[in-house]
Order: structure tokens, then sequence, then C-alpha cells
């Protein structure tokens, strides 16, 4: 288990206490970046973290998977069926209408490159989406749910990646389906041996707009 620490700092002005805008952490898996798992916002709703000049997010790489019935952009995510603990390498299997606990999966099931990597729900039902959760410290909060539609009884390899976004939209809540497109958001990953990372939102020069004209954006701090 890799314990992170996402830092996010604002440059002077650059946070506006009135907008309801939230910021949206996204996590890659699969390929893509299709949920929410964490955000805060300047004007929070019920629940929600406020954000603040500066802010600290903790996640971890320790997963669970479910399975969802529905998938839907844009919609809360409803569990199905109870959260299984689940490592790489390790797989699930769906039995007497449950999900077993987490085994070592073979070489059928897993290859040894993609062990190192990707976990495995096998004996999916077609009626379900898999999902998976991730640790963000004192709760579990939704990363991904498979989008596809499957026949049935076969194996879905799910594949975490040290890969992620952040950006803006209009929403309140975490466990929320919202498929974004790569270009529209900051990408950023936990470079290898170190579990920190801090991204600054301002300007090119910290707290100096160059003009009237520059609008803010994201950016690395000490990369």
């Amino acid at each position: 288990m890799v314990n992170n620490t996402l830092i996010v700092k604002f440059d002077h002005g650059c946070l506006n206490p009135s907008s309801s805008d939230s910021l949206c952490i996204s996590k890659k898996v699969n390929g893509v970046y299709n949920v929410v798992f964490d955000n805060a916002a300047p004007r929070p709703a019920v629940g929600q973290k406020k954000l603040l000049s500066n802010n600290t997010f903790n996640f971890t790489t320790n997963y669970q998977v479910y399975f969802t019935q529905d998938y839907s952009n844009d919609a809360l995510i409803n569990s199905a069926t109870d959260p299984k603990d689940i490592g790489l390498g390790q797989y699930v299997e769906w039995q007497d209408n449950d999900l077993s606990e987490a085994a070592k999966a073979d070489v059928k099931l897993l290859s040894t490159e993609q062990a190192k990597s990707s976990f495995a729900v096998k004996n999916a039902p077609k009626s379900f989406h898999v999902a998976v959760k991730a640790s963000t410290g004192r709760s579990w909060s939704t990363i991904f749910v498979d989008p596809n539609e499957h026949m049935g009884g076969g194996t879905i390899t799910l594949t975490p990646k040290n890969e992620y976004i952040l950006y803006w939209y209009n929403l309140a809540d975490t466990e929320y389906v919202h498929e974004v497109f790569e270009g529209e958001a900051f990408k950023f990953s936990f470079p290898p041996g170190d579990s920190t990372r801090t991204i600054r939102y301002g300007y090119a020069t910290q707290d100096q707009p160059a003009d009237g004209s520059e609008s803010p954006s994201f950016y690395i701090v000490g990369a």
C-alpha cells in the first residue's frame, strides 16, 4: 500500500469564495477517468470539503471491488453488492449471488506481468458493472466504474494507474460518474519513490499575473 498526499495551493486572489464550482480529482483505471473520487469547493455543499488557500487530500493504493447495476454519465453510483478487499495479482469471483473473498490469481487468469499492476473479477454477470474503490484515509471512495456491457461469465481485468487529473466542475458529491476528456483537465502523477505532490493554481509567475488577460492555470511545484 502507498499513502499519497496531494497538496493544492492557490495564488493570491485566485480562489473565488463565491464560486460553487468544485475542484475534482479523478484517477485513471483501465485507460479512462470516469469517477470523481474526491473534491472540494469554495462554497461547499452539505458534507463537502471547503476549498481553502492551502488544501491537503490523502488517498492510498488500497482497493476494493463491488458491482453496481447501472452506468450513466453524471449520475450517482448505487452499489448492488458489498465491496471486497483486493490487491494487485488477486481476483474475486461471483459465486452464489455474492463476490468471494480475494485470492491469488494464477497465470491463466492474470499473467505474471499483469499481476504486477492489475486485479480481476471472474465470472462477472452481464447485468452488473464492476466498480473499484480506493481508500481515502478514513473512508473509501469509488474511483472507477466499468462502462462496458459484457456477455457475462467472463473475467474483467482492472488496472489502476499512477495517473490523476484535476479539473473544475459544478458538482457537489463524490460517488459520482463523470466521464472526463483528458484534454480538458490537468494531468499529474506521483514520481517514483515520492508519495507527495504539490500543485499550485495561479499564474506562471506565482502571485504575479502578467496582465489582465492571463488566466490562472495548474502548475506542479518543484517539478
